[in-house]
């Protein structure tokens, strides 16, 4: 009785010590930085590593990028935000020109309705008022749409 659970035993412990097969991961951050992991990372791109594969091959440690890469890296970055930058300012002038010359339509079309009007005959109190109308708008068309 002895010998069997002895055998049990020794069977029972050939079975715990052998060796864990786990996956390692291996991903690449934006700065070119090779990190090792045993769980997953947040990156959709990744290498699953198993434990067979760390034995039977021969690992090289890679080294961080020199830092002229690095620099070079947060150039580029650099160069795109101003890029993005610039393209958001211009298409912030082209509404705003798009807007102005819409207000100065909208004058010179109500300049041409009070000029209407006062060729068709009016009033003494009528008169007055389009001529005044006529006169105000003319002043802020040419102050807004020619810098008068």
């Amino acid at each position: 009785m002895r010998i069997v659970w002895s055998s049990i035993l020794l069977i029972a412990s050939c079975l715990l010590a052998a060796p864990v097969h786990a996956q390692i991961y291996r991903h690449v951050d934006e700065h070119g930085v090779v990190h090792f992991s045993d769980e997953p990372p947040d990156q959709d791109t990744f290498d699953v590593i198993d434990q067979a594969d760390l034995d039977a091959a021969t690992t090289t440690i890679q080294s961080a990028p020199p830092p002229e890469a690095r620099d070079q890296v947060r150039l580029e970055q650099e160069r795109a935000r101003r890029s993005s930058v610039q393209a958001q300012a211009a298409e912030r002038r082209r509404a705003e020109q798009a807007a102005h010359e819409a207000r100065c339509a909208g004058y010179e079309s109500r300049l041409e309705a009070i000029q209407a009007r006062l060729r068709a005959g009016y009033s003494v109190a009528e008169g007055n008022r389009l001529r005044a109308e006529r006169r105000d708008l003319r002043a802020r068309h040419g102050r807004e749409c020619h810098g008068l």
